[in-house]
């Protein structure tokens, strides 16, 4: 078995009362995440930031965590469309979505407006590409979002900030 998941086994059977689980900056495999999401398919907090040597394979594992509230890919740039719509069909009750520094497109956007009613933080800084139109349908679909990170997307413009406030 590998070294990572003894590990983090060990942790998450040390507290299993807790059902968060960090791994950032941990140099973690697809291999690595399929093997813990199906030991642990109930976790509520992930966070698999800046994990570079995992792919878009191993990302979809996450869609078998449907109980998912807490989820951070940020830096991740390999990140697609797809992955992203089949993690938040699966995921309906995610409430924290950190997309940071990933290439995210108003398709994904709006998949996340129509699954994710309950979002509560959302982060696509760094999305060049998203518009106007995806962050009315996140602003009018989730009615709970109480911060959404839009910095450096700039194709937004100031008319839907000033919509927004």
């Amino acid at each position: 078995m590998n070294s990572q998941i003894r590990i983090i086994k060990k942790i998450i059977e040390s507290f299993p009362n807790i059902i968060i689980w960090i791994l950032n900056d941990i140099k973690l495999t697809d291999f690595t995440i399929y093997t813990l999401v199906g030991s642990y398919p109930d976790l509520r907090k992930l966070n698999l930031s800046n994990c570079d040597k995992v792919t878009d394979i191993g990302i979809r594992q996450i869609a078998r965590c449907h109980n998912l509230e807490h989820l951070a890919l940020n830096s991740l740039k390999f990140l697609n469309d797809e992955t992203i719509y089949i993690i938040v069909q699966s995921c309906p009750n995610i409430r924290y979505l950190n997309l940071e520094f990933c290439y995210v497109i108003d398709t994904a956007v709006e998949a996340i407006a129509q699954s994710c009613r309950n979002m509560e933080y959302f982060n696509l800084y760094r999305s060049e590409s998203i518009t106007d139109s995806s962050i009315f349908k996140i602003v009018k679909k989730c009615s709970y979002i109480q911060e959404l990170e839009l910095g450096f997307c700039g194709s937004i413009t100031d008319t839907t900030i000033k919509d927004i406030a």
